[in-house]
């Protein structure tokens, strides 16, 4: 949410209430308290800290450039958009898959997983098409909330599937994330209705 704010002023200058920046704030904080708690301090940490903010970054561009076509109606709808992102990512990755075949041409046809290539890619494919239909429907910020809830889910899935010790950090982060996401929904709705209300009439008075 916060490289969504800041990139949405920057580009197209878009300006939200101070309520919506307050209920941004316990979501950053929530997440970051509740990744930093599981994250493991090792060589790699730093750069895996890096490519994570990198991910960040490019996916909030991303949401904000398909919004962008959607709104300007340069994409037809959410189906054609998550189309011709599935072309595109297959034109980028292809190449890479090829290079990795020809690097091990002996056994590579024998020893690629085709089976779990194919579920995963199943799975990914309804994914990836939900979030796209998903961004068709709500704005970019509340795409992006919506997207860093998934850390939290993914966080609470570790400690429940793996059995990962919890920690009171941890659990104040998902608690502040949540938190946050409930403030950001109730600002949300308290600005829809009072967009709803009725204007006042104004009444001249008779000479």
């Amino acid at each position: 949410p916060l490289f969504n704010v800041v990139l949405a002023y920057i580009a197209y200058r878009s300006r939200f209430s101070a309520a919506t920046y307050s209920s941004l704030v316990p979501i950053v904080f929530g997440v970051v308290m509740a990744s930093v708690s599981e994250m493991g301090m090792n060589d790699l940490a730093f750069s895996g800290v890096m490519f994570a903010v990198s991910s960040a970054l490019l996916g909030v561009m991303q949401s904000m450039y398909a919004k962008f076509l959607l709104r300007r109606r340069i994409v037809v709808d959410t189906v054609n958009l998550h189309f011709y992102s599935a072309f595109v990512s297959f034109a980028i990755n292809a190449p890479f898959v090829l290079m990795a075949a020809r690097a091990h041409q002996d056994n590579f046809v024998a020893s690629f997983p085709f089976g779990k290539v194919l579920m995963c890619s199943m799975m990914h494919f309804v994914g990836s098409f939900c979030s796209s239909w998903v961004l068709g429907e709500v704005s970019e910020l509340t795409f992006s909330i919506m997207s860093t809830m998934k850390r939290v889910v993914v966080i609470l899935s570790a400690v429940l599937y793996f059995g990962n010790p919890v920690t009171f950090q941890s659990i104040l982060g998902m608690a502040l994330a949540i938190g946050g996401v409930a403030a950001y929904q109730l600002v949300k709705i308290s600005e829809k209705q009072s967009k709803m209300l009725p204007l006042p009439l104004t009444v001249k008075a008779s000479d």
